[in-house]
């Protein structure tokens, strides 16, 4: 993941989003560490056919080198999603050399 430092918090990008399993769905936590992260954020969204699925997002926290005080962790992408209103996709500077795409198909 790449963070984007603002003040106290911190948004993420580029965090590695899987699916989730029933089986890894009741204990995500154990899941996201078996995979060497250790902060996970999990998201709930319906398919196609209105059927529930899981995706999680991993993120080895500690291997990001934070500035002190940093605490507050943020996923840029389920930020932006949510403003694309079904099916889109947005473009966002990083800094000046990178760049983050996230897309969105129905919601």
């Amino acid at each position: 993941a790449t963070p984007m430092v603002r003040g106290r918090r911190v948004f993420l990008a580029g965090i590695d989003w899987l699916p989730v399993t029933l089986r890894a769905g009741k204990n995500v936590k154990s899941e996201a560490r078996r995979r060497g992260a250790d902060r996970v954020v999990s998201y709930r969204y319906r398919d196609s056919q209105k059927n529930p699925q899981w995706v999680m997002g991993l993120v080895n926290w500690a291997k990001l080198a934070l500035p002190k005080g940093c605490k507050d962790g943020y996923a840029l992408a389920l930020l932006i999603a949510r403003q694309l209103k079904g099916s889109g996709y947005a473009i966002i500077a990083i800094d000046k050399t990178h760049y983050g795409f996230i897309s969105s198909i129905d919601g």
